[in-house]
């Protein structure tokens, strides 16, 4: 065997030995990524629901609901859109939110996330003028963890998404 010909299988079987470790590390990105997705739900519902929960015990009467009441891990369902829903007297919040496309993505926000949605506000009165307020929300992973940030484009404005951050945009529809 010539030495052109060693030399070429030499890089050729290095060439497919790193292809076989990225086949690897990209199955172990895919199975950590369809555990922190569902994670990732399972905290909106939590953060909403706990913000509800609070708002609730702060009033004379409870008047905010919060649909699903209920979310588990198995709730979640990858590729279909989610909707979590906070109701006060008609006035709406909305968080609607998907898996990403790809594994994780930076198209639309700098960090990488792996769901994507919009939070919505709107009223009878913004329904009337065809105006509803969107902000897009992001799930950016941190390791084995992650979290939810917001952005408001008309604003150029960002930061995460927190008990505080709900309330804010609940009062805009007072």
């Amino acid at each position: 065997m010539g030495k052109h010909r060693k030399d070429r299988l030499s890089r050729l079987a290095k060439a497919i030995d790193a292809l076989a470790e990225r086949d690897e590390q990209l199955l172990r990105e895919a199975e950590r990524v369809d555990r922190l997705r569902p994670q990732g739900a399972l905290m909106l519902h939590d953060l909403c629901r706990q913000f509800v929960e609070a708002l609730n015990a702060c009033l004379k009467e409870p008047a905010v609901t919060f649909d699903p009441p209920c979310w588990t891990m198995e709730s979640f369902t990858d590729g279909a859109v989610h909707l979590f829903q906070i109701n006060l007297r008609g006035r709406l919040l909305q968080m609607a939110f998907r898996s990403t496309d790809q594994l994780q993505s930076t198209e639309d926000f700098a960090k990488p996330y792996i769901l994507e949605g919009a939070v919505r506000c709107f009223n009878q009165e913004l329904l009337e003028s065809s105006r509803v307020d969107e902000q897009q929300i992001f799930f950016c992973t941190q390791g084995s963890a992650g979290q939810w940030h917001y952005s408001d484009r008309r604003l150029y404005r960002t930061g995460l998404v927190t008990e505080d951050y709900l309330a804010g945009e609940l009062e805009r529809l007072l």
